[in-house]
């Protein structure tokens, strides 16, 4: 029998049919009635003519709505392409011609944005979630596809059946389509359980975007273990405390950003927060002080190291492992074999060593979708190349030295740096441009651009940030531009980031001196 993803749901609905399933905004909703609901769309898009392998896209926030699409195209054997509603609507237009959607489901909120989309050639299925539209539009409206048939549909797909295509920016300035099918989803999951520790009647609070794929991981994990998803669409430091009071939360996803910002309210000594039992935290690195600071109010941050490409991830931490770890991402995840290798040799290196981090396991992703290039670039002999740089202490704990040296992870997002520097290369009087993160006290790292403009021309900031902001989404634009008559390079001829970095650090500690200095003689 192939594993389904979707009969997870079927099977959490019979054993577990009155226990609460999904919260949001508009309503509350059992296991028995989501999978009700599910069995409707699924009904709904067969007599539409979408078959096993057509791909079917969402863009939405978090809501009830998004999880039901997701287990209905898993039930029929379609692959669900979550889209990120942070992006521009260009980078979307692309994501959707690359994968080539036939169906795109999408919030009332993104009516505008989607006016855009309508020119994909593969579309033919909008199915808007809300009832802003007026009765007279072509769009399916989704409450009206609620109506329908219910009964358990007849499952054919799965196994080694792509189930879910998610896009990630890569260095080649193109997202790439990894491609995850429900074997390797339930692997993953399988995978999960002991670091999760789910069990049923634990409630979730989904704050992060569900379409990454953490948010995909989870909510599969969440119904396959009876845990409620409670979706909230924006982040409130303060607000946040609230939900998770009153919802008895035991677990949420977050970003260091986000916990920062909620322990600096101070609000949680006011609530009843004993309930909250884990906080999943990664997506960059997780300062040692804030663990410390969570487990001294009873709160556990479980650090998850990870990337698009291996949905059960690569390694976990707990303080129960050993407080003094704090500094690192843990061991390795369950059925799992991690290396370090190094980068240009291509040995193992011994512990205590610095290499490229990859992983061999049954629930890495299968590769790009439609690229065989980049595929073979980093699925190599079993093994996946993360392109991150680390190393095992004595103990056998992975301790991250770098992310991917040009990758930038700005508030849990990440930024490639090609990807926005051949935005920058398009605009007429550039002549060259680059672009780091810089360090920032919330974010993690923001990005800026340092642009060399060619001679006769004369542009701002903001013609730069125009241009940026019109083609990409905010979070990769930034708003920090360096007007310079030149790029340092390497010996190669290669602009040189690490310099460019380097600069940017010691201009930084120049600022705090002067920072410093001028608050020590207020203070006098």
């Amino acid at each position: 029998m192939k594993i389904n993803i979707g009969q997870l749901l079927t099977y959490r609905a019979q054993f577990s049919p009155y226990l609460e399933a999904i919260v949001d905004s508009q309503g509350r909703y059992t296991f028995e009635q989501l999978n009700q609901h599910v069995n409707q769309i699924v009904h709904w898009l067969r007599a539409n003519n979408v078959q096993t392998g057509d791909r079917v896209a969402i863009y939405s926030r978090n809501r009830a709505e998004l999880v039901m699409v997701y287990m209905a195209a898993a039930k029929l054997g379609a692959i669900f392409v979550p889209l990120n509603a942070r992006l521009h609507p260009a980078e979307l237009e692309y994501i959707l011609e690359s994968s080539e959607c036939k169906v795109l489901f999408y919030e009332d909120i993104f009516a505008t944005q989607v006016n855009r989309l309508r020119k994909v050639p593969s579309l033919e299925l909008f199915i808007q979630i809300g009832n802003y539209l007026s009765v007279t539009s072509k769009d399916e409206l989704f409450n009206n596809i609620l109506t329908g048939d219910a009964t358990e549909p007849t499952i054919t797909a799965g196994g080694e059946d792509p189930v879910l295509l998610i896009y990630t920016s890569g260095t080649t300035g193109r997202p790439k389509g990894v491609i995850i099918t429900h074997q390797i989803l339930f692997n993953a999951l399988t995978s999960s359980i002991i670091p999760t520790n789910f069990k049923e009647k634990d409630r979730y609070l989904a704050v992060t975007p569900l379409f990454h794929i953490s948010g995909m991981h989870l909510t599969a994990m969440s119904i396959y273990r009876g845990v409620a998803i409670v979706c909230l669409q924006d982040f409130h430091p303060v607000l946040i405390w609230d939900i998770i009071e009153k919802e008895r939360i035991t677990a949420m996803m977050s970003v260091p950003p986000m916990l920062i910002l909620m322990y600096q309210t101070g609000v949680w000594k006011e609530k009843d927060i004993s309930s909250l039992q884990s906080v999943f935290c990664g997506g960059t690195f997780v300062p040692k002080e804030l663990v410390e600071q969570y487990h001294a109010i009873g709160v556990g941050i479980i650090v998850g190291y990870g990337c698009t490409e291996v949905p059960g991830g690569v390694s976990t931490f707990n303080v129960a492992m050993a407080i003094d770890k704090t500094h690192t991402v843990g061991k390795t995840q369950p059925f799992s074999e991690v290396k370090i290798f190094d980068p240009i040799k291509g040995n193992e290196v011994e512990p205590g060593k610095v290499g490229e981090i990859a992983i061999k396991a049954n629930y890495v992703a299968k590769g790009y979708w439609k690229n065989e290039e980049e595929t073979k670039k980093v699925f190599r002999d079993g093994w996946f190349y993360t392109g991150d740089l680390g190393k095992f202490d004595e103990d056998g704990f992975l301790i991250l030295v770098d992310r991917l040296k040009d990758l930038i992870v700005c508030n849990g997002e990440n930024i490639y740096p090609a990807e926005v520097e051949a935005v920058l290369q398009n605009i007429e009087g550039v002549a060259e441009a680059a672009v780091i993160g810089i360090p920032h006290p919330v974010y993690g790292k923001v990005p800026r651009a340092y642009v060399v403009v060619k001679p006769g021309y004369n542009l701002s900031e903001a013609d730069i940030l125009e241009h940026c902001y019109d083609r990409l989404a905010a979070f990769k634009c930034g708003k920090d531009v360096r007007f310079v008559d030149s790029l340092p390079r390497n010996a190669l001829g290669k602009v040189s980031k690490e310099e460019l970095r380097k600069q940017a650090l010691a201009e930084l500690e120049e600022q705090e001196k002067v920072t410093s200095k001028e608050n020590d003689e207020s203070n006098s």
